[in-house]
């Protein structure tokens, strides 16, 4: 299923329109989770979330980094993040 020629126009000149559905993906982190967003963005995804576990995939943040690099509009997320990851100083 791809989106209306005229709703990716509007994502790729940064339009927002009332009513209009955001479309989001979800992936598992790996160190190539940058190529599947910048995929996604170009097709008129809004969204990409990441999976945040603890020792299952790669570092969530550095996978967010890497594709904040490569894309300019979509919105990056974690889908879960335990407090208890990263010890506090």
């Amino acid at each position: 299923m791809t989106m209306p020629s005229a709703a990716r126009q509007d994502m790729r000149a940064g339009y927002t329109r009332e009513g209009f559905v955001d479309f989001g993906i979800q992936l598992a982190t790996s160190s190539h989770s940058w190529k599947v967003v910048k995929r996604a963005e170009a097709l008129g995804f809004t969204h990409a979330w990441f999976y945040d576990t603890q020792l299952l995939n790669a570092d969530v943040f550095v996978a967010m980094a890497a594709a904040a690099m490569q894309t300019s509009r979509i919105r990056l997320c974690t889908g879960v993040h335990s407090s208890s990851r990263t010890p506090h100083r």
